[in-house]
């Protein structure tokens, strides 16, 4: 493979991590544009039967659970920290790459001595360092989207709209499925 495959390898990988947010976060919306559907209209609720009694004069009715609960603030406050990641990602991944490329266009033989080799060793030195930031920012981007996705599903006001997760394996390819109402 050469450099330029590698750096669209790359480039792919991002979008693809990107394509994800984008979908998890359209998903987390459609929940709560289905969940506000489902709910009865005022007008619908008023010229329906009264099959529950009346609260004493005076009681204040019990509130509704909405769509945000305590835990899914959690999971929208988690998925910035998602977003943040990834960000950190793109931008440290392709820093790690222009440093390791520089490096290789002023030496472009590693066994052979050249007279810039400290400046190209300085140079990988700083990639290696971008590449591990970049690393960690992975890491914390699949923990979190794993955080996000099991606290919104935790947080859910009722059983109405349910999501299942579960990891796929095959050969040639891993992933996760999503089914359920959304």
């Amino acid at each position: 493979m050469t450099r330029a495959h590698i750096r669209s390898f790359a480039t792919s990988i991002a979008t693809s991590i990107a394509t994800s947010i984008a979908a998890l976060a359209m998903a987390v919306f459609a929940t709560g544009a289905a969940h506000a559907q489902s709910a009865p209209a005022p007008a619908a609720a008023a010229a329906a039967p009264a099959a529950l009694p009346e609260p004493p004069l005076g009681a204040a009715p019990a509130p509704q659970p909405g769509l945000f609960t305590p835990k899914r603030w959690i999971a929208v406050g988690v998925t910035g920290v998602m977003v943040i990641a990834a960000t950190v990602f793109a931008v440290e991944g392709q820093r790690a790459a222009d440093a390791h490329d520089t490096a290789y266009e002023i030496c472009r033989d590693p066994d052979v001595p050249c007279k810039r080799g400290n400046e190209a060793n300085t140079l990988m030195a700083s990639a290696h360092h971008h590449a591990h930031i970049a690393n960690i920012a992975l890491a914390t981007l699949v923990g979190s989207g794993a955080l996000a996705i099991v606290l919104w599903e935790r947080g859910a006001p009722d059983s109405a709209a349910r999501i299942a997760v579960a990891p796929r394996v095959a050969p040639g390819e891993a992933g996760v499925v999503a089914t359920g109402r959304f």
